[in-house]
């Protein structure tokens, strides 16, 4: 009897797991290589890369990027805000699209004095980006943007 109850759960669980799809690849010369899973990339259109081949870019690169943030950040703000001789690092860290729009901006770092708003309103208000690549498909990946403001 016990056989049976073994032989009964065994068939149960054995049908709960579920097989992955596996491709075998063979080279010139017949042999079998690795065996490479079978990818779903339209689901990769809902993953956020921090590593990626090729980075998004701010249309004409970095040296534009520089200077758009250089003529439209508000260098006055932190003095505004009250704060104090010193140099305050803002880390912005975000999201450019499939799309190259931004999204879900975030300060990883901010001193406060009203600096990590001042360098997330200028983004928001940026042009859209050429989104970054992996594997030849264009992807959602993250960027970081550290912002040094210097009251003297």
């Amino acid at each position: 009897m016990s056989k049976y109850i073994l032989g009964a759960l065994f068939l149960l669980f054995s049908n709960i797991i579920t097989a992955q799809e596996i491709v075998l690849q063979t080279d010139s010369t017949g042999v079998f290589m690795h065996p490479t899973p079978v990818v779903d990339t339209q689901s990769l259109d809902n993953i956020v890369f921090t590593k990626v081949e090729k980075d998004a870019e701010f249309p004409g690169g970095a040296s534009a990027w520089a200077k758009y943030l250089q003529r439209n950040l508000n260098a006055l703000v932190p003095i505004k805000n009250g704060a104090p001789k010193g140099s305050y690092l803002v880390v912005i860290r975000f999201i450019v699209d499939m799309d190259g729009s931004v999204s879900t901006i975030n300060a990883d770092v901010s001193p406060g004095y009203g600096t990590a708003e001042e360098v997330i309103r200028i983004i928001k208000e940026g042009p859209k980006w050429t989104p970054a690549r992996q594997n030849g498909r264009i992807v959602r990946a993250y960027r970081k943007q550290p912002v040094t403001f210097v009251v003297q």
